[in-house]
């Protein structure tokens, strides 16, 4: 996570209707809106989060978090430099556990979520390149599952493998070119550096023949690839 605005986010609104398309789905204009309104809610939460420096507070911030998205309740305890800035995560968190409500998908999203918390600080406190690009991939992977359980039956089981498997390298892309940013801000511990970016990259490579094994137009990813780059 940085502290600026994930552009994983909003790769995971923009393209998961044409990517879903690819595969023959036809999203709904209400489910494409839902992955939006995800999205904007994740960006904003992890925005907030990444803003508290302290260990302890931000695991106290995390536990509040998770228990407004298990059972509404609406102290976040909040180490948070504003009252506005309250009211805005008080709002994100809100939105997200209306949205799993409403879709009947709140115990998944949960696991979900939870497992995101976990491998968001194991990124911020590891020292370990290899450690560090496995919670990459993780991380991506989970962004992934979030669109995908809100998507549900909307998408079959080839696009959901697709999908899932895309989060990864889309995360690696963004910390390939974050790294040193969030290092200097003190969000990662791990050295930066020339063998951090090898094993980034290698990761990347790695991932590719799979992803166009699986998808059925080669050419689009590619295009994502270039699209993606071109953003940073």
């Amino acid at each position: 996570m940085t502290a600026s605005a994930r552009p994983e986010y909003g790769v995971l609104a923009h393209e998961f209707v044409t990517l879903a398309g690819d595969f023959g789905h036809r999203i709904e204009p209400e489910l494409c809106l839902d992955i939006a309104r995800l999205a904007a809610a994740m960006e904003c939460i992890d925005r907030h989060v990444d803003d508290v420096a302290c260990d302890a507070s931000r695991t106290a911030l995390w536990t509040s978090i998770f228990a407004l998205l298990a059972r509404g309740e609406v102290d976040l305890g909040l180490p948070l430099a504003t009252h506005a800035s309250r009211d805005e995560l008080h709002g994100a968190v809100q939105r997200v556990r209306d949205l799993a409500v409403r879709r009947g998908v709140l115990p998944r999203m949960l696991r979900i979520v939870k497992k995101e918390i976990a491998t968001s600080e194991a990124l911020r406190h590891t020292r370990d390149a290899r450690v560090y690009v496995r919670a990459v991939v993780r991380e991506g992977r989970l962004t992934a599952a979030l669109a995908l359980v809100v998507a549900g039956r909307a998408c079959g089981p080839a696009f959901r493998r697709f999908f899932f498997r895309l989060g990864g390298p889309a995360n690696v892309v963004d910390k390939l070119n974050d790294a040193s940013a969030d290092h200097s801000r003190g969000e990662i511990r791990v050295d930066p550096g020339l063998g951090l970016r090898a094993r980034l990259a290698v990761a990347i490579a790695l991932a590719l023949p799979a992803l166009f094994a699986a998808h059925p137009r080669k050419a689009r990813i590619v295009d994502l690839g270039v699209r993606y780059l071109r953003r940073r």
